[in-house]
């Protein structure tokens, strides 16, 4: 891999920052380095940021950037859905260790009793 951030993107750092306190709500955001944390940082954003921070952050980060975190993603971190279809995009094979398995037992009870309240006889 060449280099982790894009040249000229001071102005798109500042503006990713700003969004820093909702994305991560869980971290001290003023921690946060572009060069150090790019995996988490990438990881974040496109999990919970809009498509402008989302656009913002291929601004910041090369797309080579963000391929090696989809290819060596965090485990169990990522929304299956939006893992899936950034790995799609960038044609990237998408990894079983990078989706967050909760998510997936929790949709999979939320069909289930759907499909139970749905099939059982009205009392």
């Amino acid at each position: 891999m060449s280099e982790i951030l894009k040249n000229s993107q001071t102005t798109d750092q500042e503006k990713l920052r700003n969004t820093f306190e909702r994305i991560f709500w869980d971290i001290d955001v003023s921690q946060l380095d572009f060069e150090k944390n790019f995996k988490l940082i990438i990881t974040q954003v496109i999990n919970y940021g809009f498509v402008g921070e989302i656009q913002t952050l291929f601004k910041v980060y090369p797309e080579e950037t963000v391929q090696q975190v989809l290819e060596n993603p965090i485990k169990g971190v990522w929304e299956p859905k939006t893992y899936k279809a950034f790995c799609s995009l960038l044609d990237v094979e998408p990894q079983k260790k990078a989706i967050n398995r909760l998510f997936v037992e929790k949709t999979r009870k939320k069909i289930n009793r759907l499909f139970t309240a749905l099939l059982l006889p009205n009392m």
